[in-house]
């Protein structure tokens, strides 16, 4: 399911880029057409089950830690709540055990006592030498199998909070997949999740315009809606050239070798910018 909804995003930017392309690489030479675009988050459950509760729907802005979806988490409940009664138990032997340790080292004390006026034999003192080992060594078995089930009853409750959905970032529900009181597989995404930081755009520069545009420069991009044109950073230039449609390797067709950039722009409100919409980039470099 996530690959189906990786390889529809995949064809969606190359359907825009071909678009982009069509309309020519350029207006004027520090000038670029390019689109909006993101890095899509996919967000699921860890493990299967059905899903409960579903608290977002499309369009919804969201702050990071804001709980989204939760699978039903009956099964790891029940064994949080066994695994914690068998914790309790073990503490109740533990104390016990201590107890008797207590009095068996008094006892111990006193059979020494008691032997130095033959008042007790050896084999007395040896005998509550060896109920004391045995004591020390069952309060050691305890204090491993309250550990081991501890870690039991920990990765039961780590397993139901992976069952739940949260925002990692502030940002934005694209949209959503599934439905509550579908039963949904581990790892099946949810809910699709765009952050400001996952915004990206993407644009065509022809081969004798590259040297235009460098790594970690700024360039402004022009939106329709917006009077102010924003500010995004470079952050990816092709290592590859591509040819745009018909693909003729010849002198005169140098215009059309492009190198695909990508830009991150800076402050971008999520409600007023689109995927696939057209953006003017303009590089200040000559």
């Amino acid at each position: 399911m996530a690959a189906q909804l990786k390889i529809k995003h995949i064809l969606f930017s190359i359907t825009i880029g071909f678009a982009v392309l069509a309309t020519g690489c350029g207006k004027t030479k520090n000038e670029f057409n390019g689109y909006i675009d993101t890095d899509m988050s996919y967000l699921s459950s860890s493990f299967s089950g059905r899903l409960q509760t579903l608290n977002v729907q499309r369009g919804d802005l969201v702050e990071a830690s804001q709980k989204l979806f939760e699978v039903d988490p009956t099964y790891e409940s029940i064994s949080a709540s066994i695994d914690q009664h068998n914790v309790d138990a073990l503490q109740a032997e533990y104390e016990q055990v201590k107890n008797q340790i207590v009095y068996a080292k008094q006892r111990l004390k006193r059979e020494r006592t008691m032997a130095k006026s033959d008042a007790s034999s050896k084999d007395d003192v040896d005998l509550a030498l060896k109920n004391l080992d045995v004591l020390n060594n069952q309060l050691k078995s305890i204090e491993s199998r309250i550990g081991a089930s501890r870690g039991v009853t920990e990765r039961t409750l780590w397993q139901k909070s992976q069952k739940n959905g949260t925002a990692t970032l502030d940002g934005m529900i694209f949209d959503t997949y599934m439905q509550e009181g579908e039963f949904v597989q581990a790892g099946q995404p949810i809910v699709a999740f765009i952050t400001p930081k996952s915004l990206k755009v993407t644009f065509f520069v022809a081969e004798p315009d590259i040297s235009k545009v460098k790594l970690a420069s700024k360039v402004q991009l022009s939106v329709d809606g917006k009077e102010e044109p924003l500010t995004a950073t470079i952050d990816y230039i092709s290592s590859k050239a591509e040819y745009t449609p018909p693909v003729i390797f010849s002198r005169e067709e140098r215009a059309k070798l492009v190198f695909k950039v990508i830009a991150r722009p800076e402050k971008v409100d999520l409600q007023s910018i689109h995927l696939g919409q057209p953006v003017t980039v303009r590089s200040t470099h000559e």
